[in-house]
């Protein structure tokens, strides 16, 4: 009579009931669960639950996430635009401010221009984010 346990994450049946091995009472366990007959059928029925769904022979709904667009952009700004890019991009705006107090107007037109390259890249950052997530 085949048998079918849990171990771990996966499913693994035997032609012949396990002896002499631990069998678990409860998921997750570190040591093998043997599915009840009940459960092998809720499983029949569901092919593509995961093994916790089997044990319960309850489906988990799925993961819904409630913020709204502007949140979710709001955390994507904070991932995909890194530090170091905001940081260069006021540096170079704290530098061509420098440069015109000193009135070295070519050192301050070269920083303004990476600053602007900077914001560029910021911007076209937020754009895609925009995008993923619209209003």
């Amino acid at each position: 009579m085949e048998k079918t346990y849990i171990l771990f994450d996966g499913f693994e049946t035997y032609e012949n009931p396990l002896e002499n091995v631990e069998i678990g009472t409860s998921y997750p366990s570190q040591f093998h669960l043997e599915l009840s007959d009940e459960q092998m059928s809720w499983k029949d029925s569901h092919p593509d639950a995961t093994v916790q769904e089997v044990w319960n022979m309850e489906l988990t709904p799925p993961y819904v996430d409630a913020r709204t667009n502007s949140e979710k952009r709001q955390e994507q700004y904070g991932f995909r635009i890194h530090i170091e890019l905001s940081q260069a991009f006021i540096t170079y705006r704290a530098e061509a401010v420098v440069y015109r107090l000193e009135n070295n107007e070519a050192l301050a037109l070269i920083a303004d221009t990476k600053a602007n390259e900077k914001a560029q890249e910021i911007a076209a950052i937020k754009e895609m984010i925009r995008i993923e997530y619209p209003d």
